[in-house]
């Protein structure tokens, strides 16, 4: 009887072993399609700057973005990304004086928050004047 509790607690833990080997290569550290981010981001990195050297940078900077979200991780994309963008923005401030469009431009007012009164109107009639004293 012992011989056969062993010979089925050895079976059981060698059965146990070889489903958690199996179940261990579902948990990948990297996605498997790294080489192919990797290149898709120096395609696009590769792009953005030939249209940096045509002086395009609102389309470099969406090069870069692509590469950038392709892989987050790379630091030369980031780089480029970053150069492009502030590229693009001193562009636009030299070709127009401002860095946004006028249709586009962030509404920059001042809001109240809910509930708050707004200030009262100031009156507009003057007050009676007080009459001279006599001399």
């Amino acid at each position: 009887m012992k011989k056969w509790t062993w010979v089925i607690l050895i079976v059981l833990t060698l059965g146990f072993v070889a489903a958690g080997l199996a179940a261990a290569d579902q948990f990948v550290v990297c996605p498997p399609d790294v080489k192919k981010r990797k290149a898709l981001c120096a395609l696009m990195i590769r792009y953005g700057r030939d249209a940096l050297a045509r002086y395009q940078f609102d389309q470099a900077r969406q090069f870069f973005q692509k590469a950038v979200q392709a892989d987050p991780s790379s630091r030369l994309a980031w780089a480029y990304y970053n150069r492009a963008l502030v590229l693009s923005l001193s562009w636009q401030f030299k070709k127009t004086g401002r860095f946004f469009d006028p249709k586009t431009a962030p509404k920059l007012t001042p809001s109240t928050p809910t509930g708050a009164q707004p200030p009262a109107a100031k009156p507009t009639a003057k007050p009676a004047r007080k009459p001279a004293a006599p001399a």
